[in-house]
């Protein structure tokens, strides 16, 4: 909080099934509920709610000053869902007040800079209202089923990681809004099962080629005037099809926007003066493959200057940017930067999170802009994530590793002082002796070593012989090789069955340069798929292996890898599960898939040479294909294309479907793995 020595979260209430925002001061420990659960209860009858159930608190806002706090879902990527309620507490008075004028769904809700007004999104158009009155200003008029001001449509939030599309300026006179329009994008209909006469969820959904949503950004001022305030759109210079993937308002006043060509192999950063909503580009940056937003720009003073990361000689680094300079780098090296975490203005530092001093590991550090020399705020081998308070004098640090469930503590830049918040003793694992997982290297090549992580059965002996199921996702920039906790889950279950599970890092995967990442341009699962191939035959190799045991399974991403790996690598594995997977790139979104892939008019020989229905022929081992039916992500035609081409071509197989489960396949976990347990024993173990 502003004094940088209080935390707020929340907890349950004592003794009480509700849960409300506490404090806790870092000086004296000390850790006190805003509210008594009596004084919760009558509040809660105070509202007139038709409910008996616990007041229920999702998320929640702090007012700038501090002295109230709203009660609302917290923008999230792809949050769906708003708030038909909103409430304010008063801290001093503890009262809570309904505040909610309006029918509908509110969205991306937000204080106003001076604590007196807050702003949503409410059918696709946005309203500010002031908190002491029932006055509302209504800032747009023009949203429609297809056109959202102030919020975005699926890809955007998917791919973009685009939700809350509205900021108030640092002076809260002025508003700047994205508006999505996407009545060009094709519909999609998810089908649904729960009615006598099978109803469609129907989505605007872009898929590879389609006609993409068009964006634009507006400026709105909210002195006084009657009516709907006019609106004045922003002039830079860009095509329909280009994505606006950021807008942040700079400490000056300025709006900064970043644009990304279709394409996504340049980044435009504009600078728009709010007077004429005129637009300067202040840098631009290519790449001969792709480029993804790194994120909010950090600023460092009050002249525009800022920090950003890219990739340079192959590693992703901070640059700094001031306003005529050229960028200036501040880290280097032979690792990469993960993301920028603050910076302290009064001595000129920047701390971040890196994968150092292996791909495996995040570990905080530090660098001084003037110096360029870099200290350790962590360096127990593990991952780290921190989160400082605005003095940089403590941070909030959670901590974890391959043997270390994650802990989360208050820590002193000093090293003066430790506060343990929560803690994972596992108890329900206390009484199981539970396996380690391993760190290996598997040769590919003379000059080509993957990053892997083996986990063997408890009572594990060198001298025999154990069937081996591959665990993959893969997908450019991700890792399943990593120094984080996997204590429990499928894996350990899968070892107390005598399975031993192997993760591979193949090409492609993130924190080992550019180059190994962007080698799958244009080829989307080739190399990944070709390493889990070539990673599976030395595992077949080693004495400890049944080497007519070797399965693979993968979910999402790793399910269209795991689909692949058993049809071209058809003499390599004797079984697969993909779950939830892509069988075709022609099937997915457009704003991922043309990252990598482009168009497939600009590339068809990419798109066939990865499309699993193509190669349903080479199948000849035991396949298990899983899907939810209302997945609105990975669509269920891409399962559903792929089994009528298995069964035109008489190849047996297997298929779990969950009529109206989404990507996740939601709620029903203990049937769904206890199903892939059973296939695992049949097709793999016997």
């Amino acid at each position: 909080m502003s004094d940088n020595r209080t935390i707020s979260y929340l907890d349950k209430l004592p003794e009480s099934d509700s849960q409300f925002v506490w404090t806790l001061n870092i000086d004296t420990q000390e850790r006190t509920p805003l509210i008594t659960p009596d004084k919760l209860l009558r509040l809660q009858k105070t509202l007139k709610r038709k409910t008996s159930h616990p007041y229920a608190i999702s998320g929640y806002q702090w007012s700038p000053d501090e002295k109230y706090i709203l009660f609302c879902n917290i923008p999230s990527r792809r949050s769906s869902a708003g708030n038909t309620e909103l409430d304010i507490f008063d801290v001093a008075k503890s009262t809570l007040k309904r505040i909610t004028v309006l029918k509908g769904e509110h969205r991306n809700v937000k204080w106003s800079p001076d604590s007196k007004s807050i702003g949503y999104v409410v059918n696709s158009d946005i309203y500010i209202q002031k908190i002491n009155s029932s006055e509302i200003t209504q800032i747009t008029n023009t949203g429609t089923e297809t056109r959202y001001n102030g919020r975005f449509g699926w890809v955007y939030e998917e791919e973009l990681a685009s939700v809350d599309g509205w900021q108030w300026s640092p002076d809260g006179k002025q508003i700047a809004y994205m508006q999505i329009d996407e009545s060009s994008v094709p519909v999609a209909d998810i089908p649904n099962y729960d009615s006598k006469n099978m109803t469609s969820i129907h989505m605007r959904y872009p898929k590879a080629g389609d006609p993409n949503p068009t964006a634009r950004v507006g400026i709105v001022s909210l002195k006084s005037s009657s009516g709907v305030p006019q609106t004045k759109w922003v002039k830079i210079d860009r095509n329909d099809d280009d994505y606006l993937a950021q807008m942040q308002w700079n400490p000056n006043g300025e709006l900064l926007i970043l644009q990304i060509p279709r394409l996504q192999n340049t980044m435009n950063l504009y600078q728009v003066n709010p007077k004429n909503c005129t637009g300067k580009l202040i840098f631009t940056q290519t790449d001969d493959a792709w480029l993804v937003n790194p994120g909010p720009v950090t600023f460092t003073g009050k002249d525009g200057s800022f920090l950003w990361t890219e990739y340079k000689d192959d590693f992703a680094h901070i640059f700094l940017y001031e306003p005529g300079k050229k960028p200036k780098p501040i880290t280097s090296g032979n690792w990469e930067v993960e993301r920028i975490l603050g910076y302290s203005e009064s001595d000129r530092t920047v701390y971040f999170s890196a994968g150092y001093p292996t791909p495996m590991d995040r570990q905080i550090l530090s660098v001084s802009i003037d110096t360029g020399i870099i200290e350790h705020i962590t360096t127990t081998s593990g991952s780290h994530t921190a989160y400082f308070n605005g003095s940089f004098s403590h941070y909030l640090h959670t901590f974890h590793n391959i043997t270390t469930a994650p802990t989360l503590t208050i820590e002193s830049m000093d090293d003066a002082e430790q506060i343990l918040l929560i803690s994972n003793p596992m108890p329900l694992l206390k009484n199981y002796e539970v396996p380690k997982w391993e760190f290996i290297e598997i040769p590919i090549s003379k000059t080509l070593k993957l990053n892997a992580m083996i986990l063997k059965p408890m009572d594990f002996d060198p001298g025999k012989k154990y069937p081996v199921l591959m665990h993959t996702y893969g997908g450019p920039g991700s890792q399943v090789v990593r120094n984080s906790w996997m204590g429990g889950g499928f894996d350990q279950v899968l070892a107390a069955n005598g399975v031993i599970t192997v993760r591979v890092d193949g090409r492609g995967s993130g924190m080992r340069g550019s180059k190994f990442e962007k080698c799958t341009y244009l080829n989307l699962t080739k190399f990944e798929t070709d390493d889990q191939i070539a990673a599976a035959k030395w595992l077949k190799k080693q004495p400890w292996v049944k080497s007519e045991n070797v399965g693979i399974w993968g979910w999402s991403y790793g399910g269209h890898m795991a689909s692949i790996c058993i049809l071209k690598g058809c003499d390599t594995f004797r079984c697969a599960i993909s779950v939830a997977p892509v069988t075709h790139w022609e099937l997915y979104d457009s704003i991922y898939t043309e990252r990598y892939m482009r168009t497939p008019k600009d590339n068809p020989e990419g798109y066939a040479s990865t499309n699993a229905i193509a190669m349903a022929e080479r199948l000849k081992g035991r396949y298990l294909i899983i899907h939810g039916t209302a997945d609105d992500n990975v669509h269920v035609i891409n399962t559903l294309r792929l089994v009528a081409e298995f069964q035109r071509l008489n190849k047996p197989f297997e298929m779990m479907l969950y009529p109206g489960k989404h990507h996740g396949i939601q709620d029903t976990h203990p049937h769904l793995f206890a199903q892939m347990l059973r296939f695992i024993q049949e097709a793999l173990i016997n």
